[in-house]
């Protein structure tokens, strides 16, 4: 499950992408504008964005352009109607890790963003494992012991954000800002009562768990 920045302004395709990968289990944060959307991915964490070419205020080609002058390496796919090739070769040469012309099929659609998300920034592997906690993220199971677990889409993205993130301690708004949607309302009391709910389906020993609260700053998963 990933964290996805869709910049769109056409709202029929903006809902047919956003449905699109929110029915593959990810988490779809949408923008119409170019200016609002290069904030965003400025100032937040997302593991990938797509973004179209042709935006009001902030075009998709000078989005690349200011992102990746600012060392920002948040993997982008490009959406454009432009058919000509130099248009194509503009995005990548500005930085854009991909591209896909309009019209689009739905399943292309899907390869290409799993495709982005399993390269470096850190290759992404299909199946992350812990102890005997194993996650297979192109079909969204996660397994115990070889057994399927029961987890709620929140439960399931912190678990694997965490499973990228071993030994790293994080606050709880850290991980409200990193897993939850940005405009999300929820509360750093939602990360821990979400944390309690993981602790009781990935633990065989609650006195020893995977994720370890450090007193007063926040919490880590340690593998």
């Amino acid at each position: 499950m990933a964290k996805i920045l869709l910049v769109e302004d056409d709202q029929i395709i903006a809902q047919l992408v956003t449905d699109s990968l929110e029915v593959a289990n990810h988490t779809v944060e949408h923008v119409s504008d170019g200016k609002e959307g290069f904030e965003r991915i400025k100032h937040h964490h997302y593991d990938m964005a797509v973004v179209d070419v042709n935006l009001p205020q902030m075009d998709g080609f000078e989005i690349i352009s200011k992102l990746r002058a600012i060392r920002n390496t948040t993997p982008v796919l490009l959406l454009t109607a432009l058919s000509e090739i130099h248009n194509r070769t503009k995005g990548l040469d500005l930085g854009a890790d991909d591209y896909l012309t309009k019209p689009f099929a739905v399943p292309e659609l899907l390869s290409r963003v799993h495709a982005l998300l399993r390269r470096p920034r850190g290759m992404v592997e299909n199946t992350l494992c812990a102890g005997n906690l194993s996650v297979d993220t192109v079909s969204g199971v996660a397994t115990k012991s070889g057994a399927t677990l029961s987890l709620q889409p929140k439960e399931y993205a912190l678990l694997i954000f965490f499973m990228k993130n071993p030994n790293h301690l994080f606050t709880a708004r850290e991980l409200l800002e990193r897993v939850w949607s940005s405009e999300s309302e929820a509360s750093e009391e939602a990360v821990r009562q979400c944390i309690l709910r993981m602790r009781k389906k990935i633990d065989d020993d609650q006195d020893s768990s995977f994720i370890v609260t450090v007193k007063g700053i926040g919490y880590k998963f340690v593998p």
